[in-house]
């Protein structure tokens, strides 16, 4: 199809365009001359007859259609799929590039890193291919061609992660959600290129990606109750310890977000008549803004580093402390809260008790996912409206409970 842009003209007219629409996606490209509006059959998509040049234009326009259904009936004959931006580079002579499995996982890192995806998100696409790459060794390859990856290729992956991959001093194996979490990321590859037209064909249709349901740790309110009503004010290590992680089991918080987020984010909830606050700002790992209500206890412990350098230099909410140093001292916390032994008390099991804390609570698993700042299962896309009232309705609900 060949129409005007009319919203660039030029001196001689707009810019003619030819649209390739092949699957559903198209490709667009300038023919290389323009026409005045009055010089242009719209409806024939072509130069009205007897306008300037007709003859020649008619040439150029005529090849270039001739040119497309020569490369389809091409690549139909050799039984290879062909795409609308594949036919542009090809109508305009420019060299066709073949990408191999690593040149297009690379290729999209870099646009993620171009376009400022969480960090999060990046490191770990950048775990993954550094898995691809060994897999590729391993199968005595340096590289794939494209058009050679196919669901074959993924199930070799997943051979390779289950069976050659080990880690650690006594050589574990990767725990079975660990390989579905990097097939998974290998699939978001994939989708990026056929959403970029790199290549033609989901090779993920029809494959499952193990999952191991497993039952996720968390405090009752009883535990969380002791762990928060410690008197810790002899051990001043182990009390800032204790804040943040009691802090998070209310807000929800990852330790990144905990270290990251500042006072200065902190913002009155208009849904409450201004009665409470809200904390916020992009959570670190996906980049999902999160509006999460404050509720009493979770304001007490900020306002009880108000006068702390932390806060006054660098305007953090919390303490600056570090992942290992934290989960080193929640060990001796466990034994001192007598936390049943049988779970192991990491700050990721904040979040976790945050979520479980909020179900007992009777908050609605969406609203849940939201106070979260999980970017599905929430209500964030179905209430976006309704957002802060709904969080501050349900953070009314938290408060009952805890204090229950």
């Amino acid at each position: 199809m060949f129409y005007l842009d009319t919203r660039k003209e030029k001196q001689d007219g707009f810019p003619v365009m030819c649209r390739i629409t092949l699957n559903r996606k198209k490709a667009e490209f300038k023919v290389g001359f323009n026409s005045e509006l009055k010089d242009w059959n719209e409806k024939k998509g072509e130069p009205k007859s007897g306008t300037y040049k007709f003859d020649d234009r008619i040439t150029t326009l005529t090849d270039i259609k001739s040119a497309i259904e020569s490369y389809v009936l091409d690549a139909n004959r050799q039984g290879k799929a062909i795409t609308a931006t594949q036919l542009k580079d090809l109508v305009k002579g420019k060299a066709e590039q073949r990408h191999t499995l690593l040149s297009m996982c690379k290729w999209i890192i870099d646009r993620y890193e171009k376009t400022k995806q969480a960090k999060e998100s990046l490191n770990k696409l950048k775990q993954t291919l550094i898995y691809i790459e060994k897999f590729l060794i391993w199968d005595k390859k340096t590289d794939l061609l494209i058009e050679n990856v196919n669901q074959q290729t993924v199930r070799d992956f997943q051979s390779y992660l289950t069976n050659e991959v080990k880690y650690g001093r006594y050589g574990k194996k990767l725990a079975m959600n660990t390989i579905g979490k990097h097939l998974s990321r290998f699939g978001t590859f994939w989708k990026y290129g056929l959403n970029s037209d790199l290549v033609t064909k989901n090779i993920f249709n029809g494959f499952k990606i193990p999952k191991d349901k497993i039952k996720r740790q968390s405090l009752s309110l009883d535990e969380f109750k002791r762990l928060r009503d410690l008197d810790l004010s002899e051990f001043p290590e182990k009390e800032r310890v204790r804040d943040t992680f009691i802090f998070c089991c209310y807000m929800g918080f990852r330790y990144s977000d905990s270290q990251k987020f500042k006072y200065s984010q902190l913002a009155v909830n208009r849904a409450q008549d201004n009665k409470t606050r809200n904390m916020n700002g992009k959570t670190e790992k996906n980049g999902v803004e999160v509006r999460t209500p404050i509720v009493t206890g979770a304001i007490a412990i900020l306002d009880k580093y108000k006068d702390f350098n932390f806060r006054l230099l660098e305007d953090c909410i919390l303490p600056p402390l570090s992942n290992q140093h934290v989960n080193r001292t929640l060990k001796l916390l466990a034994e001192d809260a007598k936390i049943d032994p049988q779970i192991k008390l990491t700050f990721h099991l904040s979040r976790h008790t945050c979520a479980q804390l909020l179900t007992y609570a009777g908050v609605d698993e969406r609203v849940v996912g939201s106070w979260l700042g999980h970017k599905s299962n929430s209500i964030t896309s179905h209430y976006i409206f309704a957002y802060d009232e709904v969080l501050a309705k349900a953070a009314v609900q938290f408060e009952e409970y805890l204090n229950s």
